[in-house]
């Protein structure tokens, strides 16, 4: 009937513009943050403090989308951030040769992936012992967890430098232990913040031509 003659025409329509408005389309510039974790594993001679967990599948993967980043012409790296932390063990001296070398491997690791320009920002930032990044928000997320508001106090409540001594002593080693045992794994990494700027076309015909496909 007339109904279809008209259906058939829009479709006819539509599908010419398909081939002309693409021409057309808006290009539009998206920003596009990438993170890539490194998880560290520890034992007992500080070399093997470099050890990470490359069949991590989440690291493996991300590693794998970088080489995608090297080859998309509509991609440009704007930055790129190496970070590094350790948990609360060991000296002072000690975390900071750690963590150096822990920003060392992740840069290495990530360059080995991702061709990364010498016109881009390349900064470092050794973190060290994550406790208000990393420990806090992640203790007071647990209502499971043994003793936690004397936890959240003494950590609060005491300068970084003296948290690790103030938790070793309270309740006569227990909140080190718990600590230790729920959440220092976790704060042995590095990794890196890649910030991306990505072409994208946006059809102006998606709009147009909707309903009459949609009917």
């Amino acid at each position: 009937g007339p109904f279809e003659d008209v259906k058939k025409f829009l479709l006819y329509i539509a599908a010419i513009l398909s081939f002309i408005l693409p021409a057309s389309a808006q290009e539009k510039l998206v920003e596009c943050r990438i993170i890539i974790d490194v998880p560290f594993c520890i034992s007992g001679s500080e070399e093997k403090h470099i050890r990470y967990d490359i069949d991590s599948v989440g690291l493996v993967k991300s590693l794998q989308d970088l080489r995608f980043i090297n080859d998309d012409i509509n991609t440009t790296i704007k930055s790129v951030e190496f970070y590094s932390s350790v948990s609360p063990e060991g000296s002072l001296s000690f975390n900071r040769k750690l963590g150096k070398k822990r920003l060392k491997t992740v840069e290495r690791l990530v360059r080995k992936y991702l061709e990364i320009p010498e016109s881009v920002p390349v900064t470092y930032t050794e973190r060290m012992i994550p406790w208000d990044e990393f420990l806090l928000p992640a203790i007071k997320a647990d209502s499971t967890l043994a003793h936690r508001e004397e936890l959240i106090k003494v950590i609060s409540n005491s300068p970084r430098k003296s948290r690790r001594s103030r938790l070793a002593r309270a309740r006569g080693g227990r909140l080190w232990k718990v600590v230790k045992t729920e959440y220092f794994g976790l704060m042995r990494k590095g990794g890196a913040i890649i910030i991306l700027d990505r072409v994208t076309y946006e059809d102006m015909i998606n709009d147009s031509t909707a309903q009459v496909f949609t009917d």
